[in-house]
């Protein structure tokens, strides 16, 4: 467990399953809960996944997207963070 992950929780930047790598620099501390936590980011990584997947975004957009303002992301692929 890195000492990421005992404070507040890790998140990749970019996750695994949009290419994202498994390096300390593509880590950053995020909590797990509440509107704007890992949880809630997870949600937005899932609908890039299936928007990649079928074709109807780049996964150069996806990444760009959820690594430049993933709250922003958020909004357009899922719908309001409250």
């Amino acid at each position: 467990m890195t000492a990421i992950s005992r404070r507040a929780g890790g998140n990749h930047l970019i996750p695994l399953e949009l290419g994202g790598a498994s390096t300390v620099a593509n880590l950053w501390p995020e909590q797990r809960a509440g509107a704007r936590g890992a949880a809630r980011k997870d949600d937005l990584e899932n609908a890039l996944k299936r928007q990649v997947c079928s074709g109807a975004l780049s996964l150069a957009a996806a990444q760009r997207d959820i690594a430049s303002d993933w709250e922003g992301a958020y909004r357009i692929y899922v719908g309001e963070l409250s």
